[in-house]
């Protein structure tokens, strides 16, 4: 139960310092036109790595983190994260966690995704059709930021994840 509350609390202040550190993150480094999605990634490791629940619950908390600082409507970053989680989850048993390159790929869909999903819902509705500055200007620098960041971010959290495991196998063998 322990440990159970522990990856709970790591999750929150994972997803907290990434919210920070992406809100910032063009700040940091100002030569970058786009910042990587942490939080997409945060997301998508926890729904792969621990299942659709877990997955579901990370995307509704990244999700609301982020509507309530964007200033727009509540729910529209929550959707779309929570859906991430879910679907991410349903690779959990199927895929292989440890190779680099299933979760860079995985993560980048899910980056495809996220700005199909902006483009139509910010800018297409609103009249703004001109999708070539879309793709070149905000969606493939974040794609590619992502990407790299996957490496790092996935790399972290899939390490933290093993030692909770490790932790909540030998708690059962102690009472067993």
């Amino acid at each position: 139960m322990k440990i159970k509350i522990l990856r709970v609390v790591l999750c929150i202040v994972l997803a907290v310092s990434c919210f920070m550190l992406q809100s910032n993150f063009t700040r940091i480094i100002p030569i970058l036109t786009a910042a990587p999605n942490l939080l997409l990634i945060v997301t998508f490791s926890v729904g792969f790595l621990k299942g659709r629940m877990w997955g579901m619950l990370t995307g509704l908390g990244c999700g609301l983190l982020l509507d309530s600082f964007s200033g727009g409507v509540l729910g529209y970053y929550t959707l779309i994260f929570i859906y991430i989680g879910y679907f991410n989850g349903i690779f959990t048993r199927v895929l292989a966690h440890d190779m680099v390159v299933m979760p860079v790929l995985l993560c980048s869909a899910n980056e495809l995704i996220y700005s199909v999903y902006i483009y139509v819902f910010s800018f297409l509705l609103f009249g703004r059709v001109n999708i070539a500055d879309y793709i070149k200007n905000l969606a493939l620098p974040e794609l590619l930021m992502t990407a790299i960041a996957t490496i790092i971010v996935y790399g972290v959290i899939m390490t933290v994840d093993r030692h909770l495991t490790e932790a909540e196998k030998k708690g059962e063998k102690r009472f067993a």
